[in-house]
């Protein structure tokens, strides 16, 4: 990974910083495990400006925290931060959806074959969570909302973590499944309010059984 010149250092940050993002978020650098400069940029091959540029990024998004005097470590995961996290979840995308005044055929058509196909891939783990992003992408994208959106994203990146360390038995897809149909029948009658109800339900209904998990 390593750039010979000073003007691709940004982008050579931004590649560290998301293979940093991804080894977290996908639980290959465990909860608590120290992030040493010197070793990072021996296993990735770069030098140690864009190391400790992303290991900032990361903890500004809460994915890194100080460890001691000096030095950081992975963000541990915790009961406390989860429920935080999908109750505001909950709470932005029901305001996003009920205050849609309109969907389109074609929204409705995108967020249909994205569900068809969520069914179909509900074994595979990672092809599920990548569509169910993209299914509640889809879903505000209609009230055109585009702070909440963006708030959204950044709890959903530390969301992420939780989903990926707690939700791999794929069985407990089939109820997700559920709820997002009873959000599209809502939204084709144009009955956003209750889809926004629906959708708040439903990250209320995956933290209940993440804490279980957790438990």
């Amino acid at each position: 990974m390593q750039r010979s010149t000073q003007s691709d250092l940004a982008e050579t940050t931004r590649e560290v910083t998301q293979l940093l993002r991804k080894q977290i978020v996908r639980g290959e650098r465990i909860p608590g495990a120290p992030l040493v400069e010197r070793r990072l940029c021996a296993d990735i091959g770069v030098s140690r400006t864009p190391v400790r540029e992303a290991l900032q990024r990361l903890q500004e998004e809460g994915l890194v925290e100080p460890r001691g005097r000096r030095g950081l470590s992975v963000s541990k995961l915790s009961s406390h931060e989860a429920r935080e996290l999908y109750e505001l979840i909950g709470v932005l995308e029901r305001h996003a959806v009920t205050t849609a005044t309109s969907i389109s055929k074609k929204e409705l058509a995108h967020l249909t074959a994205l569900h068809s196909t969520m069914r179909k891939t509900s074994d595979d783990l990672e092809g599920y969570m990548r569509l169910d992003e993209e299914f509640h992408a889809a879903l505000i994208a209609p009230a055109g909302r585009r702070t909440a959106h963006a708030m959204i994203e950044k709890l959903k990146a530390r969301a992420e973590r939780y989903e990926w360390t707690y939700f791999r038995d794929t069985r407990s897809f089939a109820t997700s499944i559920r709820e997002h149909a009873t959000v599209l029948r809502s939204l084709k009658v144009s009955d956003f309010e209750k889809a926004g109800e629906i959708v708040e339900r439903h990250w209320l209904n995956c933290l209940d059984r993440l804490l279980t998990e957790m438990r």
